[in-house]
């Protein structure tokens, strides 16, 4: 019959394209080798027993952020995809290890507790600045911020006296782990909860370029 349409095929139109408007939390990140978390979460074990307001990172969820997307449509997501691969590649993989303590922005207000990285940091910030480059392509703003390779430990709940800061600071400033090979970027879903975040892959892509000389 002429004009005659299914209601239930547009409802399944509708629901795909709402799909696929769907937006869901990002980040690029590299994940850490379990003995790491061990050390980080022993670490973190230390400074708690300073009495600090803060909320502590979750072990497991400890990662190295290379580029925070933010509420992105599902839609990108393949595209995505395709720019972090063209990112890594000729990227061998790049030694690295967590080395110090510091506080963002300062120690007159800090908000965030981290250490930061050692190792081939210069071939990180490289890897980094390829990321930005390959997803401003597909619109992601880059990052006005110097890009600083850390790992949050915490985030502070109010004031707290800056000598304190310091103090710990200086007692746990020589903290380094073991090396580890970080051999592939990943693009995680944060999806937040009661318990706080959690974090699902939704893609890996692998650095296994020529070594550079």
């Amino acid at each position: 019959m002429a004009g005659h349409h299914s209601p239930a095929k547009d409802k399944t139109l509708v629901a795909r394209n709402m799909n696929a408007d769907r937006k869901i939390r990002l980040f690029v990140a590299i994940e850490l080798p379990q003995f790491l978390r061990e050390a980080l979460a022993q670490l973190q074990a230390e400074i708690r027993k300073t009495g600090f307001p803060a909320k502590w990172t979750a072990a497991e969820n400890i990662h190295m952020t290379i580029k925070f997307l933010g509420d992105t449509p599902v839609s990108l997501v393949e595209d995505i995809g395709g720019k972090l691969a063209d990112a890594v590649a000729g990227f061998p993989p790049i030694t690295l290890w967590a080395a110090g303590l510091s506080v963002f922005p300062g120690v007159k207000r800090p908000r965030v507790l981290w250490t930061g990285t050692g190792g081939e940091t210069d071939r990180l910030a490289r890897l980094q600045k390829q990321v930005e480059e390959n997803l401003s392509a597909i619109g992601f703003a880059k990052e006005e911020r110097p890009f600083t390779a850390h790992l949050t430990l915490a985030r502070f709940k109010g004031s707290i006296d800056p000598e304190t800061i310091i103090s710990t600071m200086t007692r746990h400033g020589n903290f380094a782990s073991g090396s580890f090979s970080a051999g592939a970027i990943c693009l995680f879903e944060s999806r937040l909860t009661p318990k706080g975040p959690v974090y699902n892959h939704l893609q890996v892509h692998r650095l296994a370029g020529p070594p550079e000389y």
